[in-house]
């Protein structure tokens, strides 16, 4: 059975990941490693983070609601 296999090279940290696995984990994987190194940039506060979320959370129900409430004529 293959292995992952993680190993550092100076400033650059290498995983191995065995090639049977399934393309969706692995796309998912590096999303979250992308968001993960953004958020490690970010100056913002827990607040506004919070903020910006519910407006992103506001806005989709907005657009989205009709496709889980049905209306009544």
């Amino acid at each position: 059975m293959n292995t992952i296999t993680v190993s550092r090279e100076e400033e650059n940290i290498l995983i191995s990941i065995p090639a049977s696995l399934n393309n969706i984990y692995v796309e998912q994987l590096l999303d979250y490693l992308k968001v993960k190194s953004i958020a490690a940039q970010s100056v913002a506060t827990d607040e506004e983070i919070v903020a910006i979320a519910n407006d992103i959370n506001q806005s989709w129900w907005h657009s989205n609601k009709h496709n889980f409430i049905k209306m009544r004529v």
